[in-house]
């Protein structure tokens, strides 16, 4: 008779952020960019990316976190009303 083998914590690592070695994945648009076509400005777009996401990753944040966060900052603390589209009065 067969044995189903169940396997323990099969979702553990499913949260975890996608990572090439040391750096965060989102840093494979950059790379890729670096080794397609060689030149000394995507070796420094790709040395300022790595040191963007790092610097991110220094406070906590993931980088889409971090685009709301500086979203969130530009855009202040007041909130101000909309007008809404539906507004009308349905008894008329």
């Amino acid at each position: 008779m067969l044995k189903v083998k169940v396997l323990q914590g099969f979702w553990r690592e499913s949260a975890r952020p996608a990572r090439i070695f040391f750096m965060s994945a989102y840093v494979v648009g950059p790379l890729m960019l670096f080794l397609l076509h060689i030149r000394y400005w995507t070796l420094g777009l790709l040395l300022v990316t790595i040191a963007a996401m790092s610097i991110i990753e220094r406070f906590g944040y993931t980088p889409p976190v971090a685009i709301l966060a500086i979203r969130a900052w530009f855009a202040g603390k007041l909130v101000k009303r909309r007008k809404s589209f539906f507004n009308k009065r349905l008894d008329n």
